[in-house]
Formats: C-alpha cells, sequence, structure tokens
C-alpha cells in the first residue's frame, strides 16, 4: 500500500486517505471506490466536461463602478 498527499495543500485530506487505506489494508474497501484509486485504472481526462468549454465573455454581464456603489442594486445573471 503507498498512500500520500502529495503537497501541502492536500494534507487536510490525510483524514480520509487514512481511513481509505485503513479500509483498503482490511479488505473492506468498496469496490467501486478500489477501482478508483486503481494504478492501471483507464485514465479519462474530465478537463473539458467540467468546464463545459471554452466560452465567450460577455462584457454586458459584468460589473460596472456603479455596480459597487453602496445600495447599489446588482441583478442576477443565470
Amino acid at each position: 500500500m503507498f498512500a500520500t498527499a502529495g503537497s501541502g495543500h492536500a494534507y487536510k485530506f490525510l483524514p480520509v486517505v487514512g481511513r481509505l487505506v485503513a479500509d483498503a489494508i482490511q479488505g473492506t474497501l468498496d469496490s467501486a471506490i478500489r477501482d478508483k484509486f486503481a494504478l492501471d485504472r483507464q485514465y479519462t481526462s474530465h478537463h473539458e466536461i467540467r468546464l463545459g468549454g471554452p466560452t465567450e465573455l460577455d462584457q454586458e454581464e459584468l460589473c460596472t463602478t456603479s455596480d459597487l456603489l453602496p445600495n447599489a442594486t446588482i441583478p442576477c445573471v443565470n
């Protein structure tokens, strides 16, 4: 078993990773989770899926300096 946080940012996940490692060693780790951590798993990039692909910035939806004034009402953009 090999487990590492990899960076200081990942340090906060050590309790979660520790439980997963303990379950894996004891043989009680759910197979769906085990497959996600398998070294021989098929790699699929989700980069474009998460970002929804490139989008063009609509300048009409940006805030202006008057929107930042106290009591300014900023319409919600969906």
